[in-house]
Order: structure tokens, then C-alpha cells, then sequence
């Protein structure tokens, strides 16, 4: 998995430098730390995602399948994905609402594949359509189980 990079100021760091979380880093946190009652590592990058012809340049997102509920994810149609996808390594994808529609046209998503970066996944989750902040794409998002 991808260590997780956040920019900060730290240990006499320029501000903005990039700090780098492994695994071992994130369960160091949550066993030594009583103030924080929930964790979990999170990838995100730009990718190249396409259904038959369309391609598009969407954010993807690879987490653990708790982080739906933290984040309050409705789900429009279908299932987010579960432990039980994480264990098997499923390829599976959940997408924002706003990238349904520019993938599939109003089409049914639920059941098709589409291509992240190269790598083919099910859509078994469509998530409703969510309050947008600022310049968050929160609708233009493709969700797949952490690590992707």
C-alpha cells in the first residue's frame, strides 16, 4: 500500500513537506493515542477511468470499507464494498453521482466494468448525490477497496 502523505510542518520541516504514514505508523497511532476513536489509511490520486469509449480524469479513492460510514456515503443503488471484498482483493468500485453520469449516460451502472488506470473493476455501488464544499468533487469520485 501507498504510505499515506500529508503536508504539514514537522520536527523543523518547512511548512508544507510532505509527511509520509505507513501501516505500522496508523496502528502505532490508534493503540498509543485513547484521543483518537477511529483511524484508517486512505490513497487518493487522479486516474483514468473508462467505461467502453469515455474516459474520463476522476479522482479515486482506496480505503478500508468502514470509511463510508465516517464519511456518511449514501448509496443511491447497490452496496459499498465489505471487509469480506478487502480479504478477497475484489475489484470492485463504488461511484459518485456525478461520475455515473458522465461514464454511463443514464444508464444503468450497477454490474458494468469500467477501467481504473488500466485495471478493470465491477460497479456493485452508486452513491446519491452529495452537498458539494468549495472546490470539493465529492460526486466525481470512484471508490475502490484500500489497497487498490
Amino acid at each position: 500500500m501507498v504510505p499515506a502523505a500529508l503536508p504539514c510542518r514537522a520536527g523543523g520541516q518547512k511548512a508544507g513537506v510532505l509527511i509520509r504514514f505507513t501501516l505500522d505508523d496508523v496502528e502505532t497511532l490508534a493503540t498509543n493515542l485513547p484521543q483518537i476513536t477511529y483511524i484508517t489509511p486512505e490513497t487518493s490520486k487522479r486516474a483514468h477511468i473508462q467505461y467502453d469509449t469515455r474516459v474520463f480524469g476522476l479522482w479515486r479513492h482506496g480505503q478500508l470499507s468502514q470509511r463510508a460510514f465516517r464519511r456518511a456515503l449514501k448509496l443511491e443503488q447497490g452496496r459499498f464494498y465489505n471487509a469480506e471484498d478487502q480479504m478477497q482483493h475484489a475489484r470492485v468500485a463504488v461511484v459518485g453521482s456525478e461520475a455515473k453520469e458522465k461514464l454511463f449516460s443514464g444508464r444503468n451502472a450497477l454490474g458494468e466494468r469500467i477501467r481504473v488506470d488500466g485495471l478493470s473493476f465491477e460497479v456493485i455501488g452508486v452513491l446519491s448525490p452529495k452537498m458539494q464544499e468549495g472546490n470539493d468533487d465529492i460526486n466525481r469520485v470512484i471508490y475502490v477497496p484500500s489497497p487498490p
